[in-house]
């Protein structure tokens, strides 16, 4: 540093001379000799008409003139060269001043006061917000809550043989009651290792539905006889694990157990504790909370052997994952497109009109007889499993859109694969009609093995497209083309389904009512009543 300072007070200097020199005027300053000899410095000059003497006179020549003024000026720059390079030397190897250790440990000790202060605030903060939640549940306490609270008082009615009767000893049962559904709630957790809520069955205690103890049944028995309670089956509800205990059922997520896999996730193959095969839908994080949810709203009351059953699933954080039952043939696409020759074909006709029938069933079941009508949006191949019969399960209602009974159509995103969605849904407006159209897409592949892109012939002057079926049927293998009749009159079906505006379209009600007249014409049999 004092080197800095030393270098910078002698380039002032300098800078300053100069600037002196040149501010004057001609006539008020006079230089009159500068000179530099050894480390003598001497400079002569007259202000004002005051003459100014700064070191000592310098010697002059035998010639009695001063040194030359050129190479006092040369030496002049190099000195200045000299002290810019020792600046930026000494600039460039400069360090950090050495901090203090008595300063460092108060500044850490400053912050570390900041935050313990901080915190005391969130604590104060967060423990006005539970008193202030608790006073709002007081104020705000339901009236059931009242009712349950004195369940431990109040004298329980039963029926006997039509009559009312009390039970005497009230406590013993209520005590009883308490110790079952603790023993319950534990087994049941012990059993499936998922914990969740305790096994649901048959009785209505305190607002929640528990199983009845063994204990307490033979105690109100031989006290006052059979009780009458309320019976609700929750059997067909799926269940919810844990993360670990999906891990545990597919060996930690192996490789090996890999039977699938999307844009939607990857699927598993697990077995529950009781050797049953299911299939373990992993979705991806960062995934739509929506669509999980839509999934399993869609199939949790659902049941239907054309849909494929959700067993249980998993909701912890960003993980979403849907535990199915296994389809050992897994899905459509893997037998309809599976050969490009037009002579090995994977399933034969009565199969293939068996998936179709079984595709149209599962769809008038969402449409017509859930409780909510469920509009599917994402139909195609391989969201149709197989099962080990080749019976066609729908499946992934990730896109799924329920509708009351008494409506018709709503307005929705444009979402699903390109060509089997519905013209209408680009316009934002869907209703059932939109399966429908998928369906025919769905029927045209399943019955000649191709895609849908490759079905259709392009009329490039008339921007049109036809499904040409004669030219279709005669490219089938032999072993098809004996059917040829019914596969045309399926196919003239498919093209009713695939007409552009939704009014024109049948609804799948009366679509499968048409595959049971096909399939009565051509077996010999009845047409059935539906």
């Amino acid at each position: 540093m004092k080197i800095m300072r030393l270098t910078l007070q002698l380039l002032v200097i300098f800078l300053h001379v100069f600037t002196t020199v040149s501010s004057y005027n001609s006539d008020d300053f006079v230089t009159q000799a500068l000179a530099c000899r050894g480390c003598k410095f001497y400079m002569r000059v007259s202000v004002g008409g005051v003459p100014i003497q700064v070191g000592a006179p310098p010697e002059t020549s035998s010639s009695g003139k001063a040194p030359n003024v050129g190479a006092v000026v040369g030496l002049t720059l190099l000195l200045v060269l000299i002290l810019v390079v020792g600046f930026v030397y000494v600039y460039r190897n400069r360090r950090s001043p050495i901090p203090n250790p008595e300063n460092t440990l108060q500044q850490q000790q400053q912050q570390h006061q900041l935050q313990l202060q901080l915190q005391q605030q969130q604590q104060q903060q967060q423990l006005l917000l539970q008193q202030q939640r608790r006073q709002q549940q007081q104020q705000q306490k339901p009236i059931g809550e009242e009712a349950r609270q004195q369940e431990n008082k109040e004298m329980i009615e039963v029926k006997v043989e039509g009559k009312g009767k009390e039970v005497d000893d009230l406590d013993k049962v209520t005590q009883s009651r308490k110790r079952g559904r603790e023993e319950n709630k534990q087994a049941f957790q012990d059993e499936n290792n998922c914990g969740s809520e305790p096994k649901r069955g048959r009785e209505l205690i305190g607002g929640k539905i528990w199983e009845v103890p063994k204990e307490v049944k033979e105690f109100e028995k031989k006290q006052v006889g059979e009780v009458v309670i309320e019976q609700e089956n929750y059997s067909g509800l799926p269940k919810k694990y844990t993360y670990k205990y999906l891990m545990s059922m597919t060996n930690n997520f192996n490789r090996d157990n890999k039977i699938g896999g999307g844009g939607f996730g990857i699927v598993y193959k697990g077995t529950l504790k009781n050797g049953t095969l299911v299939a373990v839908k992993c979705l991806k994080y960062g995934g739509e909370i929506n669509d999980f949810k839509n999934e399993v709203d869609a199939l949790s009351e659902a049941d239907h052997s054309n849909l494929v059953k959700l067993i249980g699933y998993c909701d912890e954080g960003i993980i979403r994952i849907l535990v199915y039952e296994y389809m050992k043939n897994r899905s459509l696409d893997k037998w309809i497109f599976r050969s490009s020759s037009k002579h090995q074909r994977s399933l034969t006709w009565p199969q293939l009109k068996n998936v179709i029938k079984g595709i149209a069933q599962g769809l008038v079941y969402l449409h017509d007889q859930c409780e909510k009508r469920v509009l599917h949006r994402d139909l195609k191949p391989p969201n149709v499993l197989l099962d080990d019969n080749k019976n066609a399960k729908l499946c992934d209602f990730g896109l799924a859109k329920l509708l009351n009974k008494d409506q018709n159509s709503t307005s929705a995103p444009w979402v699903g694969t390109e060509w089997y969605v519905a013209p209408e849904v680009k316009k934002g407006r869907i209703s059932d009609k939109v399966d429908v159209y998928s369906f025919g897409v769905v029927m045209l592949e399943v019955m000649f093995g191709k895609i849908y892109p490759n079905l259709v012939t392009r009329d490039r002057i008339n921007n049109t497209e036809e499904v040409k079926l004669d030219y279709l049927i005669n490219n089938l293998s032999d072993d098809m083309k004996k059917d040829g009749k019914e596969i045309e009159t399926y196919g003239m079906l498919a093209k009713v389904c695939l007409r552009e505006k939704p009014g024109d379209r049948l609804p799948m009600s009366l679509v499968l009512a048409v595959i049971h007249d096909i399939e009565a014409k051509f077996n010999g049999q009845k047409p059935e009543d539906t």
